[in-house]
């Protein structure tokens, strides 16, 4: 169980489902507030929200991930498997400022708890509608961006 809870929604709005991060993020923003988890919404990790990261006791992290799944597809990730791949391949393209996030909350010897939501996008393209696939599974998506959540409250 953990107190300070932030769900961080990254991504690019205007590169189609490059923003389901920030787009699931307004979606459960209202149901994550009533039971007191804070939800930012970013195209890249700044200060601020780093700082919010070095503060937080848990956090679910979503973002889309390219990890050739089925389009819509959600895999379920936690700290180590970020930093196992920081060095590989990229497979997200806002990877590298979340270890460095990571790093400095570890500096400040916080235990945070990382659960990071990749979910497989469809079409990275300009445009501010998510795929169809991504559209359709937003409901289930959201879901378990919740479970995620109340798993890290306990």
């Amino acid at each position: 169980m953990v107190d300070k809870i932030v769900v961080i929604g990254i991504g690019n709005i205007l590169m189609k489902d490059d923003g389901i991060g920030p787009k699931l993020v307004q979606r459960i923003r209202r149901a994550a507030s009533r039971i007191g988890v804070r939800c930012i919404e970013t195209g890249t990790l700044d200060l601020a929200v780093v700082a919010e990261i070095a503060n937080a006791d848990g956090m679910v992290v979503i973002d889309a991930v390219d990890f050739g799944g089925t389009a819509g597809q959600a895999v379920l990730l936690d700290e180590n498997d970020l930093l196992a791949v920081s060095g590989n391949n990229l497979w997200s393209a806002h990877q590298f400022g979340l270890v460095e996030a990571l790093q400095i909350a570890k500096n400040q010897k916080r235990q945070t708890v990382v659960k990071i939501i990749g979910i497989q996008p469809a079409e990275i393209d300009w445009g501010l509608e998510l795929s169809a696939s991504l559209q359709e599974n937003m409901p289930i998506l959201a879901g378990i961006v919740m479970s995620q959540v109340h798993l890290l409250k306990g």
